[in-house]
């Protein structure tokens, strides 16, 4: 498959076998607290007549806060979610022709201290530590909120910050502290990449 993004714009094609060829075209746009998305997938069904399978949602994110609306060929669907570490409460419901769903999910996150060899032995992290800055103007910004990794966390009076990434990579989020006439910024980061810099943008901009 491949995968890239434009900006807020992002985009993944594959190519798979499922009793015969698929083809499946993913795309999504960001718009802080708002997204866009949508998949398309062409291929034979099991007997092998050719099927075209679709979907499209929309979200809205505002922490702690997330909720989203799935619309495919087989149903709709959609969520709500609350999430403050390390506790999380998600609640799904979805109409298909063979009836309804609901379910309420629910997860509190922890750790066990593991010695780094018997972690290293068994294949290694699947998170990686992150430091950015968080900047208006060029300027640090102290208590800015930056989501994105196993938890949100607070910038300190550097504008800088740290946390816990997958290491797939993470889409992060800053938002200006209360008082701060800010809006908020969003960027992609990949083990590799330089420390990210999340640039706020003036509110009268």
């Amino acid at each position: 498959g491949y995968a890239g993004s434009e900006g807020s714009f992002t985009y993944a094609l594959g190519v798979g076998y499922r009793g015969g060829p698929t083809l499946g075209l993913r795309a999504g746009y960001v718009a802080p607290p708002f997204s866009l998305g949508g998949r398309l997938e062409l291929g034979p069904a099991p007997s092998l007549a050719p099927f075209t399978s679709f979907g499209l949602g929309v979200g809205y994110r505002e922490a702690p806060f997330a909720l989203g609306l799935d619309l495919s060929s087989s149903g709709l669907g959609g969520f709500l979610e609350w999430q403050e570490a390390p506790f999380a409460l998600r609640l799904e419901g979805r109409q298909e022709a063979t009836g309804a769903r609901l379910q309420l999910l629910g997860s509190y996150a922890f750790r066990f201290p593991v010695p780094e060899e018997a972690t290293l032995a068994l294949g290694g992290y699947e998170e990686v530590p992150l430091e950015g800055r968080v900047e208006l103007l060029g300027r640090p910004v102290r208590g800015a909120r930056v989501e994105g990794g196993l938890a949100p966390v607070a910038t300190d009076e550097g504008g800088r910050f740290r946390l816990y990434a997958p290491r797939a990579g993470a889409r992060l989020r800053a938002l200006p502290p209360e008082g701060l006439l800010a809006l908020p910024t969003e960027a992609f980061w990949k083990p590799g990449d330089p420390p990210p810099v999340l640039a706020l943008r003036p509110a009268s901009l």
